[in-house]
């Protein structure tokens, strides 16, 4: 039969000869300081960056976490993620590194998706939409306009102020319509989830009773009528230990769509 070119043929064709000593790679698996928010039982092995330099190797191989990163620059040390989506936590394109490490240090890194399926996931504000094909044509639009299509596994966040909430409250009309727009986009799934999503009301209308009361603080609070002080306990999570002015930059936050959340749970003036 025929014989093909002797296996050191091949190598001195493709690798040219090289002189003094090859690049060291080190192979870990563990959980480098600063990267991924992993719970405490997930953190493998946990090392910091200090424990990985001066050891004299030219590159860090890194496992344990499922997103792409690299913590360590000198040497350079990346993880390269899974070369898929574990669940729809873990969104955005999934692959390999190809490393060519570089003697005397350094290295050139590129990614190479590999992952056939993407998970994804984003937030449609539903104001506006009046109706479900209303609603229909916003989710359309945001999610061809955000380039989301064949191979991605997409959840939607419905959120705003919309007369829809009791509709979109039961899981089978979700359903329903996220079936039809996987297929009219050409998703190869889609889920649809209640946000932050909230009814639409008169907000004179429900200026009545203990919610009227807890509106007119709100105003009060926007306004700068009362003090934050006097109505936050310093030890409210989130607040405590901070500056005066760091306390209420943070709980002016708080208040953007205050009304709406409080009218969506006290008022039974209607929907």
């Amino acid at each position: 039969g025929h014989e093909g070119p002797a296996v050191g043929e091949n190598l001195a064709a493709r690798f040219p000869a090289v002189s003094g000593p090859l690049p060291e790679v080190a192979l870990l698996h563990a959980s480098v300081e600063g990267v991924g928010d992993l719970a405490p039982d997930d953190r493998y092995a946990p090392c910091a960056t200090s424990d990985l330099r001066g050891k004299g190797y030219d590159y860090w191989a890194l496992g344990h976490v499922h997103k792409r990163s690299a913590p360590l620059d000198d040497p350079p040390g990346h993880y390269p993620g899974s070369p898929m989506g574990l669940d729809r936590t873990e969104t955005g394109e999934k692959g390999a590194l190809l490393v060519e490490v570089i003697r005397g240090g350094g290295a050139r890194v590129e990614f190479r998706q590999t992952a056939p399926l993407r998970w994804e996931e984003t937030a449609v504000d539903a104001a506006g939409a009046a109706s479900t094909e209303a609603l229909r044509r916003v989710l359309y639009e945001r999610i061809v306009d955000a380039g989301h299509g064949e191979g991605v596994l997409l959840t939607v966040e419905i959120e705003g102020v919309s007369p829809l909430k009791e509709l979109l409250a039961r899981a089978e009309e979700r359903e329903d319509l996220a079936a039809d727009l996987a297929e009219e986009i050409g998703l190869a799934h889609l889920v649809l989830r209640v946000g932050r999503l909230r009814r639409a009301a008169d907000l004179r209308e429900a200026r009545v009773g203990p919610l009227g009361v807890a509106l007119d603080l709100v105003a009060a609070l926007r306004e700068g009528r009362e003090a934050f002080d006097a109505v936050f306990p310093g030890e409210l999570a989130g607040i405590s230990g901070k500056s005066a002015g760091e306390r209420e930059s943070y709980l002016r936050a708080l208040l953007d769509g205050a009304e709406e959340d409080l009218v969506d749970r006290m008022w039974e003036g209607g929907a």
